[in-house]
């Protein structure tokens, strides 16, 4: 029923259920603690927490209340405003979404071209609130920045559900911690598929907790108890995938944390744990039939089964080859929370340092509690442990992968990449809060991670918009619109031009545009521009001098002519409109060639 509330939007019913759950819990959580089935007799544990939990809950709801704030403050502002806090990236999924409301194709360019290079669930609800409201670029921005705002308020219920039913203060403290990023509260506004993804990771986790807590012997628990879990399980992994396609790392991470417990516990409690890692596997079938679904879906809007976006990101990192920087960077970004965006966090050296620390301290955690030498003494771990291990040791695995794929293909990573981190990073951090807890260490815990969290509010309150160059991506599109509506025009930053031009704008760079694989990997893009007859070129200034580059790059700009310049206060960040010499570059380029290299290259794809 939880997944079901939250995932079909209704956070505000969900909220009203949370607290009548907490009103119990104050109550009745003493004597219900040591009542668990199963449980060993205990000393109630409340009475210790209860001024540490009260801590932690009050600055979990200041750092939610934040984020509330800052969401308000985007909705309230101007329209030239706001496109510095939604990237252009955000633009794309709006001009898909109305442009499929209105013409039924999946198309950036009103049907110039086909596109594959989205994630279908984000692109399907902005859909269909298209499609209901029929509502002018205002409205249409106002509630897709709610629906992701919305969304994300639904991923901080989950954990303050996890809160209510387990009692543990160390949730609480990772989960405001990570809340109070400026990653976590730019990405609330983004319109992008971060919200979703972080809702269904947080879902999945939760639901893993609840199958320990709901019987500490789930192998000897009924066929329907069974059957449930493993549906749900299923479903939450099956809309996650859809949310975002490498989700899927998420469930294999569990599932292979689950079959490490088993390895480990095979000739003990074997099948209790075999039980675990067969409803593990269930909702590792859940991403793949979402993947499968997602190629058939790329099959019958575009004709491939393949996104062209993936092909260009992996162009475009076989140019640049494997970099740590854009991963450590984003992890850094969630935790622990320093302001990188603004310029000023650690030395990279540093950064490093406190990443693989954190993660040898949690692998020491895994060695420490498997080897049961201290799992009894832990009241979080005492009878649930196969559930808190497998998300521990999933979580692990899961920043592991992530890692080595973003550091292997670092390309245009950007910063709602860190949705599928956040969960793990949370589960991971509140791991070491449970098993280090003492009095000792929730006072040092309580200084430090209070002194981040009151640095994060304060820098998001103060920070400069994240992307402040789109202001003359802004100014660019409307001036298209009440002078050239229908003209066409390319660009590669091209979200918010073509929003506010009207939908004309061909993309460039290849992310929504199917076309643009085939000429990018002979570096013909020339012969696209004549192919498509496109008369105009509009960007960033920078786009032309640093990305133009190879032949085909120089062949470019030496057929054009400057015909309107914006925004002269941003350099090298102004924007420009250019028209393009078509016949002479048609005389200069060798397409004929080109085409015939590019179709061979093509049909060994």
């Amino acid at each position: 029923m939880t997944i079901v509330m939250v995932a079909s939007g209704s956070p505000v019913f969900y909220l009203h259920k949370l607290v009548n759950q907490a009103r119990f819990y104050s109550r009745s959580h003493a004597g219900a603690w040591s009542q668990l089935p199963g449980s060993m007799p205990m000393k109630n544990p409340f009475s210790r927490l209860e001024i540490t939990e009260k801590t932690w809950l009050c600055l979990l709801l200041i750092c939610i209340i934040n984020m509330l704030v800052f969401i308000g403050r985007v909705l309230s502002s101007a329209p030239d405003q706001q496109v510095l806090y939604i990237p252009d990236d955000g633009f794309y999924y709006l001009v898909l979404a109305r442009n499929f409301a209105r013409l039924w194709m999946w198309t950036f360019d009103s049907g110039v071209s086909l596109t594959s290079g989205f994630h279908p669930m984000l692109a399907y609800l902005l859909a269909i609130i298209h499609y209901c409201l029929n509502p002018g670029n205002q409205l249409f921005i106002t509630a897709s920045i709610l629906l992701t705002a919305f969304i994300t308020f639904g991923a901080c219920l989950v954990a303050l559900k996890s809160f209510i039913s387990n009692g543990n203060w160390q949730i609480l403290a990772a989960s405001a911690l990570v809340i109070s990023s400026p990653n976590f509260t730019f990405n609330s506004v983004t319109i992008m598929e971060w919200p979703l993804v972080v809702l269904f990771s947080a879902l999945y986790a939760r639901q893993i907790e609840k199958m320990g807590a709901a019987n500490p012997a789930p192998a000897i628990a009924g066929a329907d108890h069974h059957a449930i879990n493993a549906v749900s399980l299923f479903f939450i992994a099956f809309l996650g995938s859809l949310s975002r396609t490498d989700f899927g790392l998420i469930p294999l991470a569990f599932f292979l944390a689950s079959f490490i417990i088993y390895l480990l516990n095979r000739f003990v409690q074997a099948k209790r744990t075999r039980t675990f890692l067969l409803l593990l596997l269930s909702g590792l079938a859940g991403s793949i039939v979402a993947t499968l679904l997602i190629f058939l879906h790329n099959y019958i809007f575009s004709g491939s089964y393949i996104q062209y976006s993936a092909k260009m990101k992996l162009l475009w990192s076989q140019n640049t080859g494997p970099m740590l920087a854009p991963i450590q960077n984003l992890i850094w970004s969630v935790v622990p929370g320093f302001p990188v965006y603004a310029g000023f966090g650690l030395h990279p050296v540093l950064k490093l340092a406190v990443i693989l620390t954190l993660i040898a301290l949690s692998f020491w955690i895994l060695v420490w509690a498997v080897g049961m030498k201290r799992i009894r003494e832990i009241p979080y771990l005492n009878q649930y442990s196969d559930a808190r291990l497998i998300l521990f040791i999933g979580s692990n695995l899961a920043i592991l992968g992530y890692s080595i794929l973003y550091y292997m293909h670092p390309a245009a990573i950007q910063p709602w990449y860190s949705a599928n981190l956040i969960a793990p990073i949370v589960i991971g951090i509140s791991g070491i809060l449970i098993v280090l807890d003492s009095t000792k260490i929730r006072i040092i815990s309580l200084a430090i991670l209070s002194g981040l969290i009151i640095r994060n509010i304060t820098t998001v309150d103060i920070m400069k918009p994240r992307w402040p160059n789109q202001y003359a991506l802004y100014q660019t599109g409307i001036y298209l619109a009440e002078n050239m509506p229908n003209t066409r025009i390319g660009s590669w930053n091209s979200g918010i031009i073509n929003f506010y031009q009207g939908g004309k704008v061909v993309n460039l760079d290849g992310l929504v545009n199917n076309d643009i694989y085939q000429y990018a990997i002979t570096d013909s893009l020339p012969c696209y521009l004549i192919d498509k007859r496109i008369i105009y070129l509009a960007d960033h200034e920078i786009q032309f001098e640093r990305y133009l580059g190879g032949t085909s790059g120089s062949l470019i700009r030496e057929n054009i002519t400057l015909v309107h310049r914006f925004n002269m206060q941003l350099p090298p960040h102004n924007t420009s409109l250019y028209k393009i010499n078509l016949a002479t570059l048609e005389s200069q380029a060798r397409c004929g060639q080109i085409e015939k290299s590019t179709q061979e290259q093509h049909a060994g794809l």
